[in-house]
This record gives structure tokens, C-alpha cells and sequence, in this order.
């Protein structure tokens, strides 16, 4: 009669022990609860990946099944074609394969380890427990003294011995690389960090103060102290936040708020075309540069020129997440005094335009040259008369860019250029 074995038949008729034991696993687990351990050499090999050429399948099970519950076992195994050959060893025979079943306590008293110190792992939807490597030195220093095994065994426990130990130090030596490594990358993060703080610091003092006046000011129009703190987490938007105290407090009109929006912060869209070519190879840290994006991060991350040595991705990141940070932080201290503020706080919003003329100085006494900020200036004033001052932002950022683009290289010879 023809034979028809399944995949695993076949694949361990063709000398797969490891799958006879992920069999026999998945059959102790479903008939006895049972979570076996892979032991000896097969289980070293399958720790380490290298071919020992085991003889058979060592399993180890609790106790129990090796003695009260031993006919239980021994019916259930042998429905399932496994035959006895060893009664004295619980030693089974299947597909030509001897598999070997022996106490998962005797770990304690012969090699000092415990079941509950034994890590339970899983392979093909079957969980099964597998040894340390440093376990299996005590397994195989403790097999070394056996009498019996000192005589039959000993050079084969010896190789053991000493490709565990090589497997440790490669190990070892990987695990000092890794920490290497890390540390390496947590010093290029902390030294971005220390780098990008002092640029922030006239950012700081404008931004808690400023945050600090738009919670007063949502505190005081009667909005709960989570809502400032929520629109400053998730808008950023600075002049927008405050417009929109006005517009949260008036008849709903998605309309009218999209299109103020729109205005109040069309000015990012230059940014972000001005910033492209520094978010290429930012990574991940792409979608928050983009989010934090405010005028004064604006400002540092396009002007700011770190040491060479400091990761400029990591730097522009910590930028922006401080001035965030300022914002969100000012706007909680706001929020949170806001009830007991008794006097005018009419002109907190000034601290914006102190913070920007606090920038710019910085900015002109770092250049040698004036062109870009001369450049700003001039387009500023034409069309502050030409267009008055409601609506003469959207039309300077215009002029800017167009004349920035003109005197590109002009502007990059006399030393400004980036």
C-alpha cells in the first residue's frame, strides 16, 4: 500500500529532528498542557546554529509524567505512533528517530537551575523552553564530572564546552559593540542638544512670556485650562491662536476661520519651500520639523550654521522641539494663573516682536555682509505703503523670495549664501 506521509512526515524521514520535536511539542502541549524543553544537543544546536550532529531528540518534561501520570503519557504517545524501545530511559522511537524524555526538575540538583529560570520561547505557533548558553555551560561543566559521562562522553562535552564559551565571547564582544554604538549615537543626540539650546534662548524668553499671555487670555475668556493647552499642543500656530481666541468665542463659521488661517500663516508655505533642501535626509524626523515649524524655528534652522561635527538633522530636531516646548510651557503657566490675574495685561503680545528684533541683531552682527537682511527690510517698507498694513505680509514674502532667488549668486560670493 502506498504510503502517504504529510510535510512533516517527510521532512523528518529526511533527518529533521528538529521538527520530529516541534511535533512531539505541539502534541504535549494540546493533550498534557505540557511546555517542553529542548534539550542536549539538539537544543544547543538550535541555540547556536551549528551542526552537532545530535543523535536524538532530548525532551524534557515535568516530573509527574515520568511517574504518577507515566501510563497516561505513554497511551497518549503511543496513539500517536510514537514506540517505546527504553521504558528504564523514556526513550521513544519515531520516523527512525530516537526521542528521549527525562525530568525537567533534575535541572536543580545536577546543574542548579530551576524551570521557573527558563525562558519560554515560540517557533511555528509552538511554545517550547530552550536553555542560556551560560545554562548550558552549567549543564555541560556539570555532565564533565559525571562518572559516567566523564568516561563516554568526555571530548564531545569538551567541544561543547568550548564552542559555548566562543558563542559567549562573540556574544560579549557583540553586546560591547551594540553599547559602543549606542552610546556613540546618544553622545550625537546630547551634543546636537547642547549645540541647538543657546540658539534657542531668545526664542525662550519670548515664547513663555508670549505663551504665557494667550493662557491668560484663554483663561480669562472662560475656556478651561486643558483647551489652551490642547490648541498650543496641536495647532502651534502663535498669531493664529491668538486670532482664534476671538473666533472660538464668536457663531460657528468653518469658512471664515479656514480662510483667516490661511492668511495668518500663509507665510509657511515660503518656509517650507525654503527649507526642502535641509529636510532631505532627515528621515523620520522630517514629520515633526515640518509640524514645529514656527517663524523663529524658521529662522534658526535656515540661518544657523552648527560645528561639523554635530548631526544637523538632530540639531534642527531639538530646535524645534524646545521652542515647542517654550510654547506649549508658557501657554500651561498661563492657563494655570490665568483666574487669579488682576491687572491689565493689554501688550503681552509685544514679547512676539521683541523676540524677532532680538533675532535679527543676532543675525546682523553674525554677517559680514547685509544683503538678505537689507533685502527684507526694503521689501517690507515698498509694500508696507503699497498694500498698507493688513495686507502687505503675503506680497513682502513674495518680494523676498523672488529677490532672493535674483541675487542668489551675488548674495552666496559676498559670503551669505548657504
Amino acid at each position: 500500500m502506498k504510503s502517504e506521509l504529510s510535510n512533516t512526515e517527510n521532512k523528518i524521514s529526511n533527518g529533521d529532528k528538529n521538527q520530529l520535536f516541534l511535533e512531539n511539542a505541539r502534541l504535549l502541549s494540546g493533550k498534557f498542557k505540557i511546555t517542553p524543553l529542548l534539550y542536549g544537543s539538539l537544543g544547543l544546536e538550535y541555540l547556536t546554529g551549528e551542526n552537532l550532529n545530535a543523535d536524538d531528540v532530548d525532551v524534557l518534561i515535568p516530573q509527574a509524567y515520568l511517574s504518577d501520570k507515566w501510563d497516561d503519557f505513554l497511551e497518549v504517545l503511543e496513539d500517536n505512533g510514537y514506540v517505546l524501545v527504553d521504558e528504564h530511559e523514556h526513550t521513544f522511537e519515531k520516523y527512525g528517530v530516537h526521542c528521549s524524555y527525562a525530568s525537567m526538575e533534575e535541572l536543580k540538583t545536577f546543574a542548579d537551575i530551576s524551570a521557573d529560570e527558563i525562558r519560554t520561547i515560540t517557533a511555528e505557533g509552538v511554545d517550547f523552553k530552550v536553555l542560556t548558553l551560560q545554562q548550558y555551560l552549567k549543564v555541560y561543566s556539570a555532565s564533565s564530572k559525571d562518572g559516567y559521562r566523564k568516561d563516554v562522553r568526555n571530548k564531545k562535552d569538551a567541544e561543547k564546552i568550548a564552542l559555548i564559551r566562543e558563542q559567549l565571547k562573540k556574544e560579549k564582544d557583540e553586546n560591547i559593540s551594540a553599547a559602543a554604538a549606542e552610546k556613540e549615537k546618544n553622545n550625537v543626540i546630547i551634543n546636537a542638544l547642547k549645540t541647538a539650546f543657546p540658539y534657542t534662548i531668545p526664542v525662550f524668553t519670548g515664547f513663555i512670556f508670549l505663551g504665557i499671555s494667550y493662557g491668560v487670555l484663554m483663561s480669562v475668556s472662560g475656556f478651561p485650562f486643558w483647551v489652551p493647552l490642547l490648541i498650543s499642543c496641536v495647532v502651534y500656530g502663535g498669531s493664529l491662536q491668538f486670532a482664534a481666541v476671538a473666533m472660538l468665542l464668536s457663531a460657528f463659521a468653518p469658512v471664515e476661520v479656514l480662510a483667516v488661517a490661511l492668511v495668518v500663516q500663509a507665510r509657511h508655505l515660503f518656509y517650507g519651500i525654503t527649507m526642502m533642501e535641509k529636510f532631505k535626509g532627515t528621515g523620520w524626523k522630517k514629520f515633526f520639523l515640518i509640524f514645529g515649524m514656527s517663524d523663529e524655528t524658521f529662522s534658526i534652522n535656515c540661518s544657523a550654521e552648527p560645528p561639523h561635527n554635530i548631526d544637523r538633522p538632530w540639531f534642527m530636531l531639538w530646535v524645534t522641539l524646545l521652542d515647542w516646548l517654550y510654547w506649549v510651557g508658557g501657554t500651561a503657566i498661563g492657563a494655570g494663573i490665568g483666574n487669579f490675574i488682576t491687572f491689565n495685561t493689554e501688550g503681552l503680545d509685544f514679547a512676539m516682536t521683541a523676540m524677532f528684533v532680538v533675532i535679527f541683531i543676532e543675525q546682523w552682527l553674525k554677517d559680514k555682509k547685509h544683503w538678505s537682511a537689507l533685502i527684507g527690510m526694503a521689501a517690507s517698507v515698498a509694500c508696507l505703503v503699497i498694500f498698507g498694513a493688513d495686507s502687505f505680509l503675503i506680497p513682502t514674502m513674495l518680494c523676498i523670495l523672488l529677490l532672493l532667488g535674483i541675487f542668489r549668486r551675488p548674495i552666496e560670493k559676498a559670503g551669505e549664501g548657504q
